[in-house]
């Protein structure tokens, strides 16, 4: 006979265990299932740039993620604060350098964007040359247009966060690691796993980029967008930095002072890949970082991690009961934000399941059916 529980997350990264503190906190039973241990895929990564979207075109995609930013921190302190375990964030800002003409323009159109879209919360600025507090994180000749400096961004350590949240939840609901799902029927709420099944009023289906492999294909898109994962690798290096130093984006590269002093560079977007592990591709991107920032020459490389990122087939995240399967909520899609917007998505994804409807804030672009996602005709 299958246990009961009132929800039950599937997967335990940050969309998984921020959903699962929401849920308890709110008075839930719930049960959280991880088929390794909290934070073994993406979210366990070294990186942990916050960084927005540029601040054109804006739209409500640009405005979820802003608002994840703005609110990280309180939330971040929160966590600290109730576990003893600093989950690492600072609105640290960044820097990215200009090397043409053209980039200064486009980064000057940029700043007058943010002056109206960020309504004052975070300023964007084009500088002449790298500031005092970037100086061996940029070598001059990186940035000869000057750079851009934002303070909305920032950065977090991804496994002191997982640590944090895992603690946090395991105060108030079951966390089973080892229980890898086998299958799922969706309009029952019933999960199947190698150590048994649960039966929910609510499944939160948040393992990352596996997630679509427990949907009938029947569900799936026709047309071919892209998905499931994309591969990203980073290096930790021993390398000094001030703490409160910026995140430093160039050339599609994030260079990432953290808490402990020590910085991590990455990441790369390898949409096909060989192997899983870190490979000859990561030692590519270690030296190009180290051409951009001098403090990174020579550093010994402390640990290589490599992972599989979830992208959605819309690219956008994707959050919301599957059509025609109620009692099942996606919560995956992350890709290069994740981090951001996780404790957004984990209370949107609360409101739903507790019968509220879907919350004024959630794109409209982030729901299953936006991603090509249908209702299954037989039975899921």
């Amino acid at each position: 006979m299958a246990e009961t529980t009132d929800l039950l997350v599937i997967g335990a990264g940050v969309f998984g265990l921020w959903t699962a503190r929401a849920a308890a906190r709110a008075g839930m039973r719930v049960i959280l299932a991880e088929a390794d241990i909290p934070g073994a895929g993406a979210s366990g990564g070294l990186v942990g740039a916050l960084t927005p979207h540029q601040p054109d075109r804006w739209r409500p995609f640009k405005q979820f993620q802003f608002d994840g930013l703005v609110t990280l921190g309180a939330r971040a302190a929160e966590l600290a604060a109730e576990t003893g375990i600093d989950p690492g964030h600072a609105r640290c800002g960044r820097i990215t350098p200009l090397v043409d003409e053209r980039s200064r323009e486009r980064a000057l159109a940029h700043s007058r964007a943010a002056r109206e879209v960020w309504s004052g919360a975070a300023e964007f600025e084009v500088l002449d040359s790298v500031p005092q507090g970037a100086q061996g994180l940029i070598a001059p000749e990186a940035a000869p247009f000057g750079v851009v400096r934002d303070t909305l961004s920032g950065r977090i350590g991804p496994r002191a966060l997982v640590e944090a949240l895992a603690h946090s939840v395991s105060r108030m609901a079951q966390i089973r690691s080892g229980w890898r799902l086998r299958s799922l029927a969706a309009r029952d709420g019933v999960a199947r796993f190698d150590r048994g099944d649960i039966s929910a009023g609510h499944v939160v289906l948040a393992a990352g980029w596996g997630c679509l492999d427990f949907l009938p294909a029947s569900c799936l898109p026709e047309d071919g967008r892209s998905g499931p994962g994309v591969k990203g690798q980073a290096a930790l290096l021993a390398a000094r930095a001030d703490p409160g130093a910026p995140v430093i984006q160039a050339n599609g590269i994030y260079i990432v002072p953290h808490a402990d002093g020590r910085i991590a560079v990455g990441s790369t977007s390898e949409k096909t890949w060989r192997a899983d592990g870190p490979d000859a591709r990561l030692d590519a991107l270690v030296e190009t970082a180290a051409s951009l920032a001098p403090a990174l020459r020579g550093a010994e490389v402390v640990e290589r991690w490599a992972g599989i990122r979830p992208r959605a087939p819309g690219r956008e995240p994707l959050v919301g009961p599957l059509p025609g399967a109620p009692r099942l909520v996606l919560a995956t899609g992350g890709y290069k934000i994740g981090f951001s917007i996780a404790h957004l998505v984990g209370d949107a994804v609360c409101t739903m399941i507790a019968g509220h409807g879907r919350p004024s804030g959630l794109p409209d672009s982030f729901t299953p059916e936006a991603h090509g996602l249908r209702a299954e005709e037989r039975r899921i």
